[in-house]
């Protein structure tokens, strides 16, 4: 089996997201300013709203976009284009840092059934993987999350999108599951919330899907936010899971 990240396995509130940015802002603001360049952090926040559209649309075609690369977008478009070269090797790792650190310090919650769904896979022999479209946090913070919660072990393989060049819905990134689980893609049941990214992509693989109908918390569509723009392709009644379920306790039902 694989899972997906987000709104699966980990859920996500506005209060959250809106805490993370506030705490990027914040800290590109610090490590900006200690390099001498002068942006205010309402700018940043722009920059940051401003990204939010650019990074979906790359991430809708399952391309991806270092964490460096998010940096220098909102600090381009905050500065106004004034050329900032960002080169010194410890300056860049701690304005990285910043970045991705909200991801640790105000994180998302472990979805309470997971743990225990986990346990009965594993003592039905089998093999679990994670698919995961990064977003703002990289694999590596993502990964040190499940490790702080106690379902890192769990899993026999964790494919994050930042790691392996492409995400989903691209197909490339199930496959690469399927060969790190030493399974064919037929023999795997993904689980996911987003028909686009999980159901579409899974299936365009060769697995099989369930859908988890998770309902977006409405703070989500009413800011610009990465979660709300990524399911604003869930209305394509076109694709269809091999099932559904609304709470992770039922995909146990799902495996003979």
């Amino acid at each position: 089996m694989t899972f997906d990240f987000w709104e699966t396995i980990f859920m996500d509130t506005p209060e959250l997201d809106r805490r993370r940015d506030q705490l990027r802002c914040q800290g590109l603001h610090e490590n900006l300013a200690k390099l001498g360049v002068e942006v205010s952090i309402e700018d940043l926040a722009d920059g940051f709203r401003e990204s939010t559209a650019w990074l979906a649309s790359i991430w809708k075609k399952g391309e991806q976009v270092s964490t460096l690369e998010q940096i220098r977008y909102i600090v381009n478009h905050a500065t106004k284009n004034r050329a900032i070269l960002l080169t010194d090797p410890e300056a860049l790792m701690r304005i990285e840092e910043s970045y991705w650190s909200p991801s640790l310090t105000a994180p998302a919650t472990l979805n309470a059934e997971a743990p225990e769904v986990f346990q009965r896979l594993r003592e039905r022999s089998l093999k679990i993987g994670l698919i995961c479209n990064t977003g703002r946090g990289p694999g590596h913070a993502l990964r040190e999350l499940m490790q702080r919660e106690g379902v890192l072990d769990y899993f026999d393989a964790t494919i994050f999108s930042d790691e392996v060049g492409y995400g989903k819905p691209d197909p490339r990134i199930f496959l690469t599951a399927a060969e790190r689980l030493g399974l064919e893609p037929s023999d795997i049941l993904h689980v996911g919330d987003n028909i686009e990214n999980d159901v579409r992509g899974a299936q365009r693989a060769g697995m099989k899907t369930l859908l988890f109908e998770y309902e977006v918390p409405s703070g989500f569509r009413e800011q610009p936010s990465l979660l709300a723009l990524t399911r604003a392709a869930d209305s394509n009644t076109t694709i269809k899971p091999d099932g559904r379920i609304k709470s992770l306790s039922e995909i146990p039902n799902f495996i003979h």
